[in-house]
This record gives C-alpha cells, sequence and structure tokens, in this order.
C-alpha cells in the first residue's frame, strides 16, 4: 500500500512514529494566497532527481516537522525548507519511510497554479522513487 499525506496528515505521521513538531511557526515564510508558492525546497543529495518536479511551494501552515539529529520511526528527511540563501535544515518539507511506500509533503500539491499538469506526477516521483 501507498501512502502519500499533505500537511496536517503529514505532520500527524511525523509525530506518530515519534519524531517533533513546533506548534508555532512564525519565522518561516506563509502563502498569502493558496497557490502562491513562497520558498524553495533544498533537497538531500540523494533524492536530487526529484528537484526538476518540485522547485516552489506554498507554506500555509503555523506547525513545523522538526527535523534532528535523530529521526525516529525509520523515516528520513527528502527536503527541508529555503527561502533565497537561508536554508532552514530544521523546518522539514518531504520525508519518506526508509522500507515503506509512506511519504508526507508540508505543502500542498493540489493548490498550484499548475495542477493539473504537476501535481499527479509529484505523486508519481514521490512514491516511485526508490
Amino acid at each position: 500500500t501507498n501512502v502519500f499525506s499533505v500537511c496536517r496528515a503529514s505532520q500527524s505521521l511525523w509525530a506518530y512514529f515519534g519524531n517533533k513538531l513546533e506548534q508555532h511557526n512564525d519565522w518561516h515564510k506563509q502563502s498569502t494566497y493558496k497557490t502562491e508558492q513562497c520558498h524553495e525546497l533544498k533537497f538531500d543529495p540523494k533524492y536530487n532527481n526529484l528537484s526538476g518536479y518540485i522547485n516552489k511551494v506554498n507554506s500555509r501552515h503555523h506547525q513545523v516537522m522538526l527535523n534532528s539529529a535523530e529521526i525516529l520511526g525509520n523515516l528520513e528527511v527528502v527536503a527541508v525548507a529555503k527561502e533565497g540563501k537561508e536554508v532552514y535544515t530544521d523546518i522539514v518539507e518531504i520525508w519518506k519511510h526508509k522500507n515503506d511506500k509512506i511519504w508526507g509533503v508540508q505543502f500542498h500539491p493540489e493548490n498550484h497554479d499548475y495542477t493539473d499538469e504537476l501535481c499527479p506526477k509529484i505523486i508519481d516521483q514521490l512514491l516511485n522513487n526508490e
């Protein structure tokens, strides 16, 4: 079974596997409308192949999934938030389970301006990426 979780569902799974959330996010740029792509992603080098599908994302959340030295629950961080030259290594934007096809994204791919074309490609690339 494949699982693709978005925003709050992604946060819930992140916490379910034992990882931490920061309750109030007042330092990370937020979209002013749901389709605004307000920041970039910085991918772990082994997932750079995904950067061609997802460059900028929307951000409409007040909680963040916190990256740490020890990620629990057999999860790994795929991408963190990037705003200009500032890389927020502590803010997880995409994660995956190491053994199962379970992925989480903090942003809403269904709300991108180019949803009809790219959203299915993003989901397909994530779920089929080894």
